[in-house]
């Protein structure tokens, strides 16, 4: 059994770099038309998942996109698994917006808004009793 060994795939076997930003560009409209709203976990996908830091994580390249007026679904922030990865909802709206401004150096109002936008796709997204 290979189970436990990796399976490299070169990223552009398929699709060039080009070819895949537009395929994801066009599910993310699909996502916007149908309101199929995208949970993003920062600390548990950092944790575990493939990125190494927020430099590569995809929820930035969703509010440049959705600054240049493409379609972009609903965006929340979530806290996965609260006792394992030592975090909550707070630390994960604290480390999106301490990355905006300072790595990104972005001004702290378009941060806020940013932050707010997210915010406010929670309250109407949220699961509620």
């Amino acid at each position: 059994m290979n189970y436990d060994k990796p399976i490299w795939v070169e990223i552009e076997e398929l699709f060039s770099i080009d070819e895949l930003v537009l395929l994801q560009q066009a599910l993310l409209k699909f996502m916007h038309e149908k309101e199929i709203v995208i949970e993003a976990l920062p600390t548990s996908n950092l944790r575990i998942g493939y990125h190494r830091s927020l430099n590569s994580y995809q929820l930035f390249n969703w509010i440049n996109w959705k600054k240049q007026g493409l379609p972009i679904p609903p965006i929340v922030l979530g806290s996965d698994d609260p006792g394992i990865f030592e975090t909550n909802i707070y630390n994960e709206y604290a480390l999106v917006y301490c990355y905006l401004v300072y790595e990104k150096k972005l001004p702290r109002e378009e941060t806020m808004k940013y932050i707010m936008d997210i915010y406010n796709d929670s309250r109407i997204y949220a699961f509620k009793k």
